[in-house]
């Protein structure tokens, strides 16, 4: 039987679209399946809190989001951490990226670097040290010069904490040792900038550690190296 050019062309491409439909139904399915098995996750209590059971069964909860689509399921994990509006809940994120493999390493930073959202864009700061590397901290250092207001739903003020001063607190929590800093409301545990600091200081004291990184590292921030 003889097909002809026309047909032939119309069943390639119903084929193609066929297997396009199919796929988008298929990333549904995990994307609300991924969804699912994150607000299971974040029900259980924090990773220090919790029983021999809850451990086995966050375990299983992880096993499942490994199973799905890994383009999906990091994407969906990432997208839940930028709207997360509970900071103790990014307790429960940061296990979570710590655990699961393959690592979403590249993906965070990606979006880290490229989210616009100063709300979300500090979620991922305040977990970015979860990866620590030289990537990490460049993109770290470069938000010391963002002065937006981290909740711009609140409106800017002089209490307002902004992108540069989370950015310090990541990087004078984890670098201060290294780098003989003692600069914060405390030299102890605890973040260096609050909303009771003065505008002023804060910039001083943001001042204070890029000096001492391109001091420690070099102007590339070469560390590790």
């Amino acid at each position: 039987m003889r097909v002809s050019p026309g047909r032939f062309v119309l069943t390639v491409a119903f084929c193609f679209q066929w297997s396009v439909v199919t796929f988008a139904q298929q990333d549904t399915r995990d994307l609300v399946d991924a969804n699912h098995a994150l607000d299971v996750y974040l029900a259980f209590p924090a990773p220090l809190d919790r029983s021999a059971r809850d451990v086995s069964e966050v375990t299983i909860v992880f096993d499942k989001l490994n199973a799905l689509d890994r383009q999906v399921a990091h994407a969906a994990v990432l997208e839940r951490i930028a709207t997360e509006r509970s900071g103790k809940a990014l307790v429960k994120w940061r296990f979570l990226l710590e655990t699961l493999t393959p690592s979403l390493r590249a993906e965070f930073l990606s979006r880290a670097a490229g989210e616009a959202n100063p709300r979300q864009k500090r979620n991922f700061i305040r977990l970015a040290d979860t990866f620590w590397d030289r990537d990490t901290l460049k993109f770290l250092v470069a938000q010391l010069d963002d002065k937006s207001p981290a909740d711009a739903e609140a409106g800017a003020s002089p209490r307002s904490v902004r992108i540069c001063d989370y950015a310090l607190n990541v990087l004078n929590e984890k670098l201060r040792q290294d780098l003989g800093l003692r600069i914060g409301v405390g030299t102890g545990a605890g973040d260096a900038i609050v909303p009771d600091v003065a505008i002023g200081q804060r910039d001083q004291w943001i001042g204070t550690l890029k000096n001492a990184l391109i001091a420690k590292y070099g102007s590339d921030l070469a560390i590790g190296k």
